[in-house]
């Protein structure tokens, strides 16, 4: 390849790089003469003469090394932090036909505005099906400007505990294993955090093992075992609605007009439910 050509590669292969002061660093890159030319004509006695001045130039170039391997990295990382965010902070909404519990809310409302200085754990315990999920979502969504960061973490089993915990310590920058999510959950004295353990069921997930040692933050765990109480400061049992809430519950997810007729008839069915 020329010279002129070589050249020619190397600008097209700068032009339009736009790289920050830590992703680049200057380089000279230098293209000696090229060929030699003929040699001189020879003298009467028959020596030849000394060869001719080099026909190419010297070129001197400065230009930007690109550190592939680190803008690689960077946009790696900056991709892992964006997807823990998104995962890490997905909190799902309650049913929008959520009724009721109204007495549990209030509970809740009133036990996370102590502030005792030390952590608070409330426990919801029912059996499956009896609404502890969403009760814990509804209150997240009336009370989410009271905290710093919720936390939502699926914790069925180990596995999936350990994801969102790892998600955590991504989107913190605290490393990228469950041990960094619980370190910046402990260390974050002056955070409001939420940390939401939900389907707490599994008799062998011993729970004291992922939650935060420490006296500040907040946690809300969903569980169809009373036992957990003794994490607890507070606690409530999910059982039943009320029948005025079932009913008005019933009418809604049947998108039915609240009507005399259709509140006795809704009345009857949760009678014979209940």
């Amino acid at each position: 390849m020329s010279q002129q050509a070589s050249i020619l590669t190397l600008s097209q292969q700068l032009e339009g790089s736009v790289l920050t002061e830590g992703q680049a660093r200057l380089t000279q890159l230098s293209i000696t003469g090229g060929q030699g030319g003929p040699g001189g004509n020879g003298h009467s006695q028959g020596i030849g003469g000394t060869g001719g001045p080099g026909m190419g130039p010297t070129v001197n170039i400065t230009a930007q090394q690109l550190n592939l391997s680190t803008l690689a990295s960077e946009k790696a990382s900056q991709q892992s932090r964006i997807q823990a965010a998104q995962i890490g902070s997905h909190c799902p909404p309650p049913s929008r036909i959520f009724q009721g519990r109204k007495d549990i809310l209030d509970k809740m409302q009133d036990f996370f505005t102590l502030n005792t200085g030390i952590q608070m754990i409330y426990l919801l315990h029912g059996l499956g099906g009896a609404g502890k999920t969403q009760i814990a979502l509804k209150f997240i969504k009336d009370s989410s400007s009271c905290f710093s960061d919720i936390f939502f973490i699926d914790t069925s089993t180990i596995a999936t505990i350990d994801a969102c915990l790892k998600n955590i310590a991504i989107m913190k920058g605290f490393g990228d294993s469950p041990q960094g999510g619980l370190l910046w959950l402990t260390s974050n004295v002056k955070k409001d955090w939420l940390l939401v353990f939900d389907n707490v069921d599994d008799p062998n997930i011993n729970l004291q093992d992922f939650i935060p040692e420490c006296d500040h933050g907040n946690i809300i765990i969903t569980s169809r075992n009373p036992g957990l109480c003794v994490y607890a400061g507070s606690d409530s049992l999910v059982s039943d609605m009320e029948e005025k809430d079932a009913v008005t519950l019933l009418l809604k997810s049947a998108a039915q007009k609240v009507t005399g007729a259709s509140e006795q008839t809704a009345t009857e069915i949760v009678k014979v439910r209940y």
